[in-house]
């Protein structure tokens, strides 16, 4: 016997066509594995001699079709020769067996019938995180499945699919969705975070996606701190989020089933012990005692765990300090790191050591750097040269807590100490300054400006061969006149970059030039400082901190406590401290008495008030600048002072009198820009300089960095938006001070994250329409500073979700006049509308129709009112809404009998029936207790017949329930009693 059921395909082709057997070509109609009984109405199997030709030939073919559960339910088995009605079968799995009689060839195959098309969406499958491994995995988002018994499903063949293709949308063009599967297309730029996937018009569901190390989901613990100090943490949380961004991603959190073991930790060894307890996404520190720990927590849908050490302590603070912070990077250092900040916990001193020694006593922060391209960790930079460049950084720590200028540069040897005059000989009887000052090889003017003021050079000064006790310092500049002759060596100093430089001058003194001597106004105590030559016997020692040339050599001064005296042209003291403040000399002969200011603070100048920048606008006239020790101000000494952008042009010849910068009178070229100050006092004695920024007042703006977009979507990147002050043409001229503007919002429930001058959309960000804006506020900057934005962030999801209605203190649809009405409050991803369809019932309150809470009127009026109400959300073309129906009623149900008089005849028809019903469902039955013959017409209609004469009486019973959109209100009954013909007439009685 020849066996083809291992050539089924071949033998009888039942799914796929046909075949030729012995010169046969036999086939079976319909071909596809699933039979619907109502497209299809037989099964037929066909055998002919060739393509074309009739089925019936005569061949001997007999089949028999079973189903494949072993029932004996009727229509599952038939025997058949060339066709079977499908009418005749149950639904199910069957088995269709036919062969030759003759026993050449046989063979098998399943079928499954079932009685039409109808299926359901089935998204079971749907994942809800997909991560990256190499390649993007293809995954079955949604098919139409056919409803079936679990019993089939055991006999079904490898080949059939019940899932049919379903028309699928998705809301990135990078993934595409084709017969109910998830495809990614090949992506140039970084995956979307998010998608939506739309199904069938009525599924749709979020897909998350995954792709380390760049973006990924993992497990949060908040607070993220190594140390939770119970005096400050209630409760150890645990969630799921993004690594780039702060919080966690609500729709993952809501699904994730979280699980944590904390184990004990050895502080000694570091290694973990026994497990002490378990929890799932949240505890209460409280019940943890005080120790270290190892948490380690997983979410098994999603395949992501971590496990952290923490410490758990009673009480601690913690405080930060950037006193680590370079003032000067060499990016060809070969250095990869440099430490800025730190940001550690303060405790006791037993478990400061032993967190330490754990590596748990750091708080992360953020550190941010302007112009941008610097990365930082917890205050560490970590260098990458292809995105730093020689210049000037902007660092700003802990939220602007920590802000400092950094100098970044290639090579060491690129930032140097210059002097002026570059000149071997200085003749110190002509008039001139010694300047030294940083420079930067390769940078900008105005970087070179700024480093200027930012990194004042100190010079020591020293005589060669000569003068031995000859010591003195001098910051930035120096009169020729106060050099003695001789050669004279400077070893110049900037501390904070740790540079230096030596430079070697010859000191002559021609005599082309007067020279003037006098008392000095003021002196320092720190050993030499300013001290005066040209004078008569000038032997210097280490007591003399100031020295000068009188008009007459005979001179001689000293103050009441005799601690100062002047003499031969040397001022002399005995107690430092003493001498400090300002000291009366008493002087002899030619000269007259003077005033002496021993200083022991560096002396500094400064404007009259203290600003990042200064407004230039019709109401202000100019700055006052003074030097300053930080303790008084020197206000009563002459000034000679002036500004401009290029420092070189300050010199001696273009000092102004006074200490006042009138900016009218440069107002034609007063421009927004950085400038220098310069002003001497005490007639050339003390000399100092300062920088500030200028900005004109139509030249200040606040701009806004974003998107772009006026809508953004939940599935996509949540958008940033970022405000800066910046001045025209110039917008990095305010420094850090760009940064300090802040954000603010119209509606108090945005849930959008303000972190410094970002305004951050995230999870938890109100769906709908938002207004916000930027504003900088300083009082000395004159009005504040505005600029809104607005957008709309839209769930995706949301658009084919109607509003959602709930009821406070309690939902329901009748309420009474002694009730008081709900507030009803609408919630929508939109803004929401109400509106009154009908009815008399009216809103009394917050009649804003933006509002999402509906308040309605409760005026007493009699028997029942109601009212119809919409809630609707729109947006752009679709518009979703949810009606709301309320009753108000008194449930004065007003059963009543007709007809109304007692007395009555047999024969009439009696009728119960409520006056005030109208908008209520209610069911009235009417039944009678007297004996007598009653012919009832309907459920609230009687009539009454003949009754026994001594027994006239007609005893009726109504009853009422009642009944609105389906709630049960109540129940009402009355009662009546008629007296028939033939009886004494009474008064109606009613209960």
């Amino acid at each position: 016997m020849l066996n083809c059921w291992t050539k089924l395909v071949l033998c009888i082709v039942i799914l796929q066509g046909q075949t030729n057997v012995l010169g046969i070509l036999i086939e079976m109609k319909p071909t596809q594995d699933i039979i619907y009984k109502s497209r299809f109405s037989r099964i037929q199997v066909c055998a002919r001699r060739n393509v074309g030709a009739k089925c019936n030939v005569g061949t001997d073919v007999t089949c028999a079709i079973e189903m494949a559960l072993n029932t004996d339910t009727e229509g599952t088995s038939y025997t058949f020769k060339e066709l079977v009605a499908t009418r005749n079968l149950s639904t199910g799995v069957y088995y269709i067996r036919c062969s030759s009689a003759n026993g050449l060839w046989s063979g098998s195959v399943k079928k499954l019938l079932l009685p039409n098309r109808a299926t359901f969406v089935d998204c079971s499958a749907a994942p809800k995180l997909i991560t990256f491994d190499n390649i993007w995995p293809v995954h079955r988002v949604c098919c139409a499945r056919h409803r079936l018994r679990t019993e089939w499903v055991r006999h079904f063949d490898k080949r059939w699919s019940v899932c049919q293709p379903l028309s699928c949308s998705v809301s990135s063009r990078q993934l595409i969705v084709f017969d109910g599967e998830l495809f990614f297309r090949e992506m140039r730029s970084a995956p979307p975070k998010k998608v939506w996937i739309h199904c069938g018009g009525t599924f749709s569901h979020a897909i998350y996606l995954s792709k380390p190390p760049v973006t990924y989901i993992q497990l949060k613990l908040n607070p993220s701190d190594a140390v939770i100090l119970k005096n400050e943490v209630k409760t150890l949380e645990v969630c799921v989020g993004w690594n780039d961004e702060d919080g966690c991603e609500k729709d993952l959190d809501e699904h994730a089933f979280i699980h944590c073991l904390v184990r004990g930790v050895d502080p000694l060894s570091g290694l973990p012990q026994q497990q002490i307890l378990s929890f799932m996404d949240r505890i209460n520190v409280s019940k943890i005692k005080q120790g270290i720990y190892e948490i380690n927590c997983s979410e098994s849908s999603m395949n992501i765990k971590t496990t952290v050490i923490k410490a758990i302590i009673e009480f601690g603070s913690y405080q930060w300090d950037c006193s680590y912070a370079p003032s000067l990077i060499v990016l060809d250092s070969g250095k990869n790191e440099y430490e800025f900040c730190r940001y550690e916990v303060s405790t006791t001193s037993e478990w400061f050591t032993i967190l330490e020694n754990l590596n748990l006593i750091r708080r992360p922060f953020y550190c941010e750097a302007y112009p941008p391209g610097l990365v930082f960790f917890n205050g560490t930079l970590r260098m990458d040269k292809s995105t730093a460049s020689t210049g000037l950084y902007n660092i700003a720590c802990l939220d602007g807590q920590f802000e400092k200028t950094v100098i970044f540069t290639h090579h060491m040897e690129d930032m140097t100490i210059r002097i002026s005059p570059s000149k071997l000989a200085i003749d110190n009887s002509a008039l001139g300054h010694i300047r030294v000052f940083p420079e930067l090889k390769g940078a900008k003017q105005s970087v070179q400006s700024e480093l200027r003021y930012l990194f004042p050079v100190t010079c020591h000064l020293k005589y060669l061969f000569m003068y031995d006790n000859f010591k003195m310092n001098f910051e930035e500049t120096i009169a020729f006149r106060q050099l003695p002759e001789g050669p004279l060596e400077l070893n110049c100093s900037i501390k904070s970059l740790k540079i230096s430089q030596f430079f070697v001058k010859d000191i002559i003194s021609t005599g082309k030039y007067p020279r003037i001597c006098n008392i000095p106004t003021s002196v320092k105590l720190d050993a030499g400082s300013g001290i005066y030559v040209n004078c008569p016997d000038y032997s210097l020692k280490k007591s003399i901190i100031h020295a000068a040339a009188a008009f007459d050599s005979d001179v001689q001064c000293v103050d009441l406590d005799d601690n100062m005296k002047y003499e031969g042209g040397k001022l002399t003291y005995v107690d430092g401290e003493k001498a400090l403040g300002y000291r009366p000399l008493i002087c002899s002969g030619k000269k007259r008495n003077a005033k002496v200011l021993v200083e022991g603070a560096e002396w500094r100048l400064e404007p009259d008030q203290i600003q990042p920048f200064y407004i230039f606008k019709g109401g202000r006239k100019g700055i006052n600048f003074f030097f300053t020790n930080g303790t008084y101000k020197l206000k009563d000494v002459d000034y000679r002072c002036a500004m401009d952008i290029d420092e070189e042009a300050l010199g001696e010849n273009n000092l102004k009198e006074g200490n006042f910068i009138d900016f009218h009178k440069l107002e034609d070229n007063l421009r927004s820009a950085r400038y220098t100050v310069v002003c001497h006092a005490q007639k050339g004695a003390r000399k100092g300089k300062t920088r500030l920024t200028i900005v004109r007042d139509d030249e200040l703006k606040l701009t806004i960095q974003s998107p772009g977009q006026s809508v953004y979507w939940d599935d996509e990147p949540l958008p940033r938006f970022y405000c800066t002050l910046t001045v025209v043409d110039n917008p990095d001229l305010l420094g850090a001070e760009k940064n300090k503007t802040r954000w603010a919002c119209t509606n108090p429930d945005h849930n959008l994250t303000e972190y410094g001058n970002q305004l951050r959309v995230n999870n938890e960000t109100a769906f709908g329409e938002h207004w916000c804006y930027c504003y900088y506020t300083r009082s000395w900057a004159g009005e504040q500073l505005f600029k809104f934005v607005d957008f709309v962030f839209i769930f995706r999801s949301g658009l084919t979700r109607a509003p959602e209605i709930t009821y406070t203190p309690v939902e329901k649809f009748v309420y009474t006049f002694d009730e008081d009405l709900p507030e009803i409050k609408c919630k929508s991803d939109q803004a929401v509308t109400w509106s009154r369809i009908s009815g008399s019932l009216t809103r009394v309150k917050d009649e804003k129709k933006s509002s999402d809470v509906l308040v309605i009127g409760n005026e007493f009026y009699e028997g029942s009112i109601h009212g119809t109400f919409r809630c609707s959300s729109e947006f752009r073309n679709s518009c979703l809404s949810s009606l709301v129906l309320i009753m108000q009623t008194d449930l004065n149900l007003n059963l009543e009998f007709r007809p109304r008089n007692r007395h009555q005849e047999p024969g009439r028809t009696f009728t119960c029936r409520s006056k005030s019903i109208r908008s209520f469902s209610h069911d009235i039955r009417i039944r009678g207790i007297s004996t007598g013959a009653l012919t009832f017409i309907n459920q609230r209609s009687v009539k009454a017949g003949k009754t026994d004469p001594r027994n006239p009486f007609l005893h009726l019973v109504c009853e009422m329930d009642l009944t609105y959109l389906g709630e049960e209100l109540g129940k009402q009954r009355s009662e009546f009693l008629y007296q028939l013909a033939g009886a004494r007439q009474s008064k109606v009685m009613v209960t």
